[in-house]
């Protein structure tokens, strides 16, 4: 699923629900920042576990990466950002946030190859809007093969553990309840806001 639109419309606040609902539902879920999923990828690769730090972006079957496109990425970067998509592709769903419309994706990656190639993984099976994707200014699009994003996800959002009752438990953290993004994954489809 992705979530475009611009900052303060509640991207990450759907995500984060959908991750929820996710793990309420039995799913293991991984929450992490685009900045994060790349910087432990590459510290990983410099020290030389970069395998099985791959594992806890593909492990999962739900993995929701928030903020991608809040800052420009180096062709590094954008590599590792790839090799997880296509790594997770047909396999487990994602979960994506973006300030950044399909078209500025050529920019965020400092390679128009490389983001259409993540593109055209994440939007293989898009349900919604089914305009041409140069014309998408926004859109939600589940990336599963399987029908429901019920068959995602149960255990971890983030570091932190999700207790029965839809609260999160760990330092600094706050309650979120479960329905909040109970209408976005029930309908496949979410519009967060006009891209400017």
């Amino acid at each position: 699923m992705l979530l475009l639109g611009p900052p303060g419309v509640g991207k990450t606040h759907l995500a984060f629900g959908l991750g929820i609902a996710a793990t309420e539902a039995g799913y293991r879920t991984y929450f992490t920042s685009a900045q994060d999923l790349v910087r432990n990828l590459q510290m990983s690769h410099l020290e030389g576990r970069w395998g099985s730090k791959m594992r806890t972006y593909t492990g999962p079957s739900v993995l929701v990466i928030d903020e991608l496109g809040y800052l420009p990425m180096d062709q590094t970067s954008a590599h590792w950002i790839f090799e997880v998509v296509t790594r997770r592709y047909e396999r487990g769903s994602i979960v994506l946030t973006s300030n950044r419309g399909f078209t500025e994706w050529g920019q965020v990656f400092a390679d128009a190859l490389v983001a259409s190639a993540i593109l055209d993984r994440l939007l293989h099976h898009a349900d919604g809007d089914q305009r041409p994707r140069q014309e998408l200014p926004h859109a939600c699009a589940r990336t599963t093969r399987r029908g429901s994003p019920r068959e995602i996800g149960g255990g971890f959002l983030g570091r932190r553990r999700v207790r029965a009752s839809g609260g999160i438990s760990g330092a600094g953290s706050k309650a979120i309840g479960s329905d909040q993004g109970s209408e976005a994954m029930n309908g496949g489809v979410k519009e967060v806001g006009p891209m400017l």
